[in-house]
């Protein structure tokens, strides 16, 4: 089992709708900030919830090669809207652009399971080599995507499948939420 790790450093202003969710759902998961980069493992799992970009850019660049080393070594990253960009602050991915506005979906798996899920400015996802689609839109859009990169795991999600405590999305009752406990238990 991964231990798990949710990134509340500089620019994390989302992390408590991460923390939300892994309450809800039972998980035991600690905190951790730039600083501690370099402690993770790969037994380890981290979770960058959606923030503010340039601060994450910023952090992310800074922090690059432990990074990198954390996921190439057998950790599992996984970047929630903004937690993409920062990956690609990294240079593990190519920039991302951001869209602007706010909307509501429902997205479907590869077994054509739907999840309702928030896009607040999400980023557009880069296209990947060896990348698996694991939720797409209704043009068959990408909008999040599993691959992996030396002996470690990257999952991406341009939209917030967990929930949401300032637009009142309930995990428990938040179909999205169903979806990333099933990305996360399968990382276990």
């Amino acid at each position: 089992m991964k231990n798990i790790f949710v990134y509340t450093g500089k620019g994390a202003y989302q992390a408590r709708d991460i923390e939300a969710f892994l309450a809800v759902f039972d998980y035991d998961y600690e905190r951790i900030c730039e600083h501690d980069f370099a402690e993770l493992g790969q037994n380890d799992l981290l979770i960058v919830p959606g923030g503010a970009i340039k601060e994450y850019e910023e952090v992310f660049g800074a922090h690059a090669s432990e990074i990198n080393e954390f996921i190439t070594d057998g950790g599992t990253y996984i970047g929630i809207c903004a937690g993409v960009s920062a990956l690609s602050a990294t240079g593990l991915i190519p920039k991302v652009n951001h869209a602007k506005g706010f909307a509501e979906l429902s997205v479907t798996d590869s077994r054509g399971d739907r999840f309702d899920v928030l896009a607040e400015n999400p980023p557009e996802l880069p296209e990947i080599d060896n990348a698996q689609t694991l939720l797409s839109d209704k043009d068959r859009k990408p909008v999040a995507l599993g691959f992996t990169k030396g002996q470690g795991t990257i999952l991406l999600l341009a939209v917030h499948t967990e929930g949401s405590v300032y637009y009142n999305k309930h995990p428990k009752e938040f179909s999205g939420a169903k979806f990333l406990q099933k990305l996360i238990s399968s990382e276990e």
